[in-house]
């Protein structure tokens, strides 16, 4: 789950979709490097997890003569973003919500997992990065199947 403040976590495969849940984080051990704590002293997050039948499927392969990429698929109505990081050439398949997405990735030579436009002094050329000129449309309970992401 991202999107809260400064929080990242992974949730085990136990939660039903049906179900709304919250997450209560106290903050009261939190601070930043200079010692400053935030203005909340409770954090409230509440979710749910998608429903299987909700979502879409898209599947492929990826080919590039890079390593070690990350691709993002954000998405134009529902403003949803998607970042699969550390993937290599072969075959891939996602399960995203359905929208219109628009697909970006590059090469992440350095591993930061941002990617770095260069820099003039010291002489530091960017990563490679693609972007394909069409966006990939995502449809409910369907599989938009056998697509190449071509990264070269």
């Amino acid at each position: 789950v991202t999107g809260l403040p400064g929080y990242a976590f992974e949730l085990d495969s136990n939660f039903s979709p049906a179900e709304v849940y919250t997450i209560i984080l106290s903050n009261s051990g939190v601070s930043d490097r200079y010692g400053n704590h935030p203005t909340d002293s409770i954090y409230r997050m509440t979710f749910s997890i998608a429903d299987p039948e909700s979502l879409g499927v898209l599947s492929g392969r990826i080919s590039s003569n890079d390593s070690n990429l990350i691709v993002t698929l954000t998405g134009l109505q529902h403003q949803l973003e998607y970042s699969f990081a550390d993937i290599d050439t072969g075959a891939f398949s996602w399960q995203l919500y359905p929208d219109k997405y628009l697909v970006r990735a590059f090469a992440d030579h350095n591993g930061n997992g941002r990617w770095d436009r260069g820099r003039l002094l010291p002489l530091e050329f960017a990563e490679p990065a693609w972007s394909p000129p069409d966006t990939v449309r995502i449809r409910a309970r369907f599989e938009h199947a056998d697509q190449v992401l071509n990264f070269k």
